[in-house]
């Protein structure tokens, strides 16, 4: 396998885990259904990532048709910092852009 498939997998997962919990969790639609699903069906189970632990669940848990599976995510807590963290760095980008001539 080579690094570049293996991270476009991973990067994949992750993608797909912080759309799931917006949705589920926050009501925040961070992309539009369509992309989410179409991003879905490219998850390929039999690829393995750095996480042996985290495949397994996923080969486990999820189900492309709905975000559902992100309830039982077993990491759930990191998932929500990460959430979290990227909305403020996107909030303060914003922000920064907003008034980029006023600021400096």
């Amino acid at each position: 396998m080579s690094v570049v498939a293996h991270c476009d997998e991973t990067r994949r997962r992750v993608r797909l885990t912080l759309w799931a919990y917006a949705y589920e969790f926050r009501h925040d639609a961070l992309v539009p259904d369509a992309v989410f699903d179409a991003e879905a069906r490219r998850v390929d189970l039999s690829r393995s990532t750095s996480r042996p632990d985290l495949d397994q669940w996923w080969r486990d848990n999820f189900d492309p048709s709905t975000g559902v599976w992100i309830r039982r995510h077993p990491e759930l807590t990191v998932v929500a910092r990460l959430y979290v963290t990227l909305k403020r760095a996107k909030r303060a980008w914003l922000i920064r852009s907003l008034f980029r001539d006023v600021l400096g």
